[in-house]
């Protein structure tokens, strides 16, 4: 059994939600299996593994008021007491809000939410820079970004094809730990033309 107690600041409520985690099997030794997403409960997450073996473990969307770094490559020896980790969990916050059509209806086809860090936060590690891919092929338009580090200035970017839109700078920190940013995609033209070579031939 394998028992991750989250640590953080004092006072502070647990995190909630789920994590994610990862583990080898003795008959795939080269390759992690994901485990379901384990629900975090009174600041803990428990899970049973084969042993010997390592495990991984990484916050997801559903890892609520906090960031945990991504960390794997974790050596779990055989044994009959429950092998605890401490982890150090990062208050975080969200960013959320609607994909809009020009006319204000939900954006419905593909499109794609990334965060732009424009000011680091002080709690950072590069794994973040791959956070923050939304698919909202779901027909609402809407999208939730989370968990991401409080104490820093972000900026989202919605894209579709050839169309974009760009947020205000958003900055989050614990007054403003969730912040809402609609992006509305604007009305395009349709142009055309020719594309020559050297010699002015198409």
């Amino acid at each position: 059994t394998v028992v991750l107690q989250f640590q953080v600041p004092k006072d502070a409520p647990p995190p909630a939600g789920k994590l994610r985690v990862d583990y080898i099997k003795p008959e795939s030794p080269n390759s992690y299996t994901p485990e379901e997403h384990l629900a975090i409960k009174d600041g803990r997450a428990t899970f049973t593994v084969p042993v010997p073996t390592k495990i991984g473990y990484q916050s997801t969307n559903e890892t609520l008021g906090y960031f945990i770094r991504d960390t794997n490559e974790i050596a779990v020896p055989a044994g009959t007491e429950p092998f605890v980790l401490t982890v150090p969990a990062v208050p975080a916050g969200a960013l959320h809000g609607t994909v809009l059509k020009p006319d204000g209806k939900p954006f419905t086809e593909d499109a794609y939410i990334a965060t732009v860090i424009i000011e680091r936060p002080k709690e950072f590690n590069e794994s973040f820079l791959n956070r923050g891919t939304f698919d909202c092929r779901d027909g609402t338009g809407k999208f939730m970004i989370s968990p991401i580090p409080l104490g820093g200035k972000y900026r989202l970017v919605a894209s579709a094809g050839p169309r974009i839109a760009v947020s205000e700078e958003l900055t989050l920190d614990a007054a403003h730990p969730i912040q809402r940013a609609d992006l509305t995609f604007a009305e395009g033209v349709s142009f055309g033309g020719v594309v020559k070579g050297p010699d002015g031939k198409p």
